[in-house]
């Protein structure tokens, strides 16, 4: 607060500070300080707003190449099923029949292709160190390294390598039949023969089981593991 600089009652000059006239008497009324001028308050600006940031593409995942065809296993192999044809059955062909979860493939066998397995058998008991006798037997077992060259080769390839070879896809076949049949000689000798039957939408097929010594019951069960119940 300040002093007045003249008094309020008599007009008399006051001498800074004073609380009475000097004059007359008169209370000095302290006048009101000069009201400091205060510093004007700064408000920050607000801030610029955030620019909008598109979110990263997602990572571009490499293509993947497309899945190798599956595989069509061999299921099982039957050897030495015969088919008869010509004036009374007497032409011969010989097929071994190669099982797959698709089809029933045919793989004819000729008689040079026979000779070179039965040589290959010759052979192997040779590199064995058998003698004459033991490999005049390996020869008798022949239909064992013809199956074992089938299995190492993929279906088609077998197709490919036996001329006169054939397929049938298994859903064309509407019945499989497995047949003991007696062959009707007095001598005893003669053993009946396994026939199988087969009903196709492309025709009918029949053939008999040659000296393989598989039964027809085991003929059965081996045409079972892909045919199922058509098998009878």
């Amino acid at each position: 607060m300040s002093t007045p600089r003249f008094c309020s009652q008599c007009g008399a000059p006051l001498t800074a500070g004073v609380r009475f006239c000097g004059q007359c008497g008169h209370p000095v009324p302290a006048a009101p300080a000069a009201a400091v001028p205060q510093a004007p308050s700064y408000a920050a600006p607000p801030p610029p707003p955030i620019a909008y940031q598109a979110p990263p593409p997602p990572p571009v995942q490499p293509a993947r190449a497309p899945s190798p065809a599956p595989a069509e296993p061999i299921v099982n192999i039957i050897a030495g099923l015969n088919h008869h044809r010509g004036f009374m059955g007497l032409g011969v062909d010989t097929y071994t029949l190669v099982l797959t979860p698709g089809r029933m493939i045919f793989a004819r066998l000729d008689t040079n292709t026979m000779n070179a397995l039965v040589e290959e058998a010759r052979q192997q008991a040779k590199a064995q160190g058998k003698g004459a006798m033991g490999q005049w037997v390996a020869q008798m077992g022949w239909i064992n390294v013809h199956i074992q060259r089938l299995q190492a080769l993929a279906p088609d390839a077998i197709l490919a390598q036996f001329p006169g070879s054939f397929f049938v896809p298994n859903n064309a076949v509407s019945k499989a039949r497995v047949k003991r049949v007696s062959t009707g000689s007095y001598d005893d000798n003669t053993p009946d023969r396994t026939e199988l039957h087969l009903d196709t939408t492309g025709g009918k097929y029949k053939f008999v089981l040659g000296g393989t010594g598989m039964s027809a019951k085991e003929l059965k069960q081996r045409l079972q593991q892909t045919l199922g119940a058509l098998v009878k």
